[in-house]
């Protein structure tokens, strides 16, 4: 079967109207960035300003990226970048520790006022560098939601899914916590930096942490049973929930964060992050064995608009980051999350998004990607992240083509519906596919049986059982919002998972070799997707524990310059950025025991023990990324029991508190019985095969060839598999279109 029939079928700001306080020239806002560096285009943001684009929309409640100084940044933009940096008398830059111990800090006692003192007084600027009596943009009063409950289709920012909460799972809501505590230095803002045993003493670097315990795998321990896929869909589903934007600079430039800093073991930490200033470079210590240098650039995530924002007299308000996407599972990746971005992918004829002549993805002139040769284009999709690297970009090219192939198949089988309806259905098709994918065949796999079983995260297949919606019950108060930390550590864990090198053709290439690199797609005439997707089914990922390929940990996204960072001395790092708590805070929320002291692991697990004895000087100040993806993997998972517990609680929220999820029997936004029947009769194999495409492919593409199956599958000449194993593209099920054949033709809403 060809393209040209429909194979089984499957962010990023929100348009968002905000009241600014007071005239601001946008020619000096500052666009975020995601936690990868990649930009929020400067349009989006002169979108949000002239609230233009969506009739949705607050005024409070968020914040952007021209905000923690942007006073400070239209005064002095023709003065030097470095000028206000070095304005000003900091203690803490004369001796850090010595200023520590003079504040009374409590860490135990975590209440968000009155715990601490305001220490902002001591510095030469405020904590958010804007001067006394000014107000944010954003302060204005709040714009009425509008909702439409008889809508089918659910809004493209998430605004009104609940139609009690419209906020809830919307754009650039704030990160939720498991705890009621933070562990900000001072209780409000300033970075996680001490130890929680002795506030004099300070936490060991980021990048210290990460070479003594994220050390290279020289064993090269693959897991046998499952393929690559399994991490590359892992980063599609995080890119389809989950973004946390940071700053940037007056320009939206890249914020260099290392220049005029110079750290050491004595200054460990740039001065400016104790006034609210935006970064917080990574120390590097002496004797490094990739980087000679002593500071790695790190941007702190944006905060949500907060009451001392708006009215300076106000009580202090903790520091609460943002999801600048949507926190369902929506195919935001695909579509966008604000009416802009969708907007830019869509063809708007027939409902089909846009291609280039290669069928692949279309050219986005304002994304920053390294362009190898002359010719070389950013690709756009849904989400900015699309050309962090080819596999990733590969993916959202075959469900590109997938939801133009469904396009095309429903404009046949109705002729009168018009774009609009089409588009939409699509969309509404491809979000419930990857609902279904995710939590049916995935999931599983990462969470294993006891864990899906005990938060009722199982979706029923069509081998599964007689029932068509399975276990499903909305859940109103299900605030579906992301946990913060979900996604700044246990929704990282496929970090530990990936390998060095992936296969695409017959070729092995080295991860840092692609970052960023939409070459690799471009060459070969496009040609390169499918050998992208069939390296996906035949390399395994790494096994899950605490070693992180070089390709990461030393030389991730790095340029042409040979300028890189750390993987995993990010993720410590944006830990401490956001003022989580420590690992055994974790442990003990999710009900296990803290573990009391080194001794005491040692005796269950030396060789762990002594590893983590030698980066931190107590178990209590371990960072939630390093202790969770160090534990040993739960029987049938991936993960270890901390980081299941996490993922779990998210799992189930976005799940249970998602209005539009396919199994609802609700009108108007329920899909029919044989609707759902084809959904889950979905096979994301058959889609690699057709779209991507290839000449064979894996009955079941996350587990290896000869593995046995969780679930048997019946191919469409009647042989049931048991152990997966290739087979041709036109012996695995297509989904049938005429499910959502419309007998009045067009007038289907």
């Amino acid at each position: 079967m060809d393209r040209a029939t429909v194979s089984s079928g499957l962010l990023v700001i929100s348009s968002l109207c905000v009241c600014f306080g007071f005239d601001f020239q946008p020619t000096f806002l500052e666009p975020a960035y995601d936690q990868y560096g990649h930009e929020i285009s400067r349009d989006r943001v002169l979108e949000i300003m002239d609230m233009k684009s969506t009739l949705l929309g607050y005024g409070h409640g968020f914040s952007f990226p021209s905000i923690p100084y942007s006073y400070q940044a239209v005064k002095r933009r023709r003065s030097s970048p470095a000028r206000y940096r070095r304005e000003g008398t900091d203690p803490i830059a004369q001796d850090i520790l010595d200023h520590l111990s003079r504040i009374p800090l409590n860490i135990q006692n975590h209440g968000g006022s009155g715990s601490f003192p305001d220490i902002s007084s001591i510095f030469t600027h405020g904590t958010r560098g804007l001067p006394t009596g000014s107000k944010r943009p954003g302060c204005g009063p709040p714009q009425p939601i509008r909702c439409n409950p008889s809508s089918r289709f659910r809004t493209i920012d998430g605004l009104c899914n609940n139609l009690v909460h419209p906020k809830w799972g919307a754009v650039m809501q704030p990160l939720r916590r498991l705890h009621d505590f933070n562990f900000y230095l001072d209780g409000f803002d300033i970075p996680r930096m001490t130890s929680t045993v002795d506030k004099k003493r300070l936490l060991p670097s980021a990048r210290l942490v990460s070479r003594r315990i994220h050390t290279p795998d020289r064993r090269n321990q693959a897991v046998p049973e499952l393929t690559n896929l399994i991490t590359v869909w892992g980063q599609f589903v995080d890119h389809d929930i989950t973004g946390t934007p940071a700053h940037k600079g007056p320009r939206g430039e890249e914020l260099q964060c290392c220049r005029h800093v110079i750290l050491s073991a004595s200054h460990p930490s740039d001065p400016n992050v104790f006034r609210g200033g935006p970064c917080n470079p990574i120390y590097i210590p002496p004797g490094d064995r990739f980087f000679r240098y002593s500071c790695m650039n790190f941007a702190r995530s944006e905060p949500v608009l907060r009451k001392q924002d708006c009215h300076p007299g106000a009580p202090k308000e903790v520091r609460e980051q943002m999801n600048m996407l949507t926190s369902f599972m929506d195919s935001s990746q695909v579509y966008g999350s604000s009416l802009k971005e969708n907007a830019a992918i869509r063809l708007y004829r027939h409902g089909m998004l846009r291609v280039t002549p290669l069928d692949l993805l279309p050219n986005d002139r304002n994304a920053t990607c390294v362009k190898n040769k002359r010719g070389d284009y950013c690709f756009r999709a849904g989400e900015m992240r699309v050309n962090e690297h080819p596999a990733l970009t590969s993916m959202h090219t075959v469900i590109h083509r997938l939801h133009n192939q469904m396009a095309i198949a429903l404009t046949r089988l109705n002729p009168r519906w018009d774009d609009e309806t089409i588009f939409q259905e699509v969309r509404k098709i491809m979000s419930a596919v990857m609902q279904y994918i995710t939590y049916h065949d995935w999931l599983p796999i990462v969470l294993g049986p006891q864990v899906m079983h005990q938060y009722n995260l199982n979706v029923r297949g069509l081998m599964d059982g007689p029932s068509i919606h399975g276990n499903w019950v909305y859940d109103i108060g299900a605030n579906p919002g992301i946990i913060n930390s979900f996604a700044t550590a246990a929704f990282r864990f496929g970090h530990t998972l990936i390998p060095g090198e992936f296969s695409v053709g017959r070729e092995k290439i080295p991860l840092h070799f692609m970052f960023n690199r939409p070459h690799f797609i471009l060459r070969d005439q496009g040609r390169s997707v499918g050998k992208f997707c069939s390296g996906l089914l035949h390399d395994s990922i790494q096994q899950y524990d605490r070693f992180i390929t070089t390709e990461l940990s030393d030389r991730l996204f790095e340029d042409k310059n040979n300028i890189s960072m750390d993987l995993a001395a990010l993720n410590i790092q944006r830990a401490r950025d956001h003022g989580l708590p420590p690992y055994n805070d974790y442990r003990e929320a999710c009900g296990f025991p803290r573990i009391t002291s080194f001794e005491e692991w040692h005796h269950q697990e030396p060789e762990r023990a002594e590893v983590f004895r030698r980066a931190y000087d107590h178990v209590d100040d371990i960072d939630i990324f390093s202790g969770g993806i160090s534990e040993p993997s739960l029987p049938g998972a991936v993960v270890g029991q901390t980081f299941a517990c996490i993922i779990a609680k998210q799992m189930r929220d976005i799940k249970f508190g998602d209005r539009f999820w396919f199994e609802s029997e609700e009108q108007p936004v329920a899909f029919t019985p044989d609707q759902v029947r084809e959904i889950r009769s979905f096979s994301l194999s058959r889609v690699l095969c057709t779209m991507a495409p290839l000449r064979e492919t894996l009955v079941q593409p996350f587990y290896k060839d000869g593995t046995p199956l969780p679930t048997p599958i019946i191919l469409t000449n009647g042989e049931v598999v048991t152990r997966n194993k290739f087979v041709p593209c036109h012996l695995l099920k297509t989904i049938d279109m005429s499910a959502w054949y419309d007998p009045n033709g067009g007038t289907k809403k």
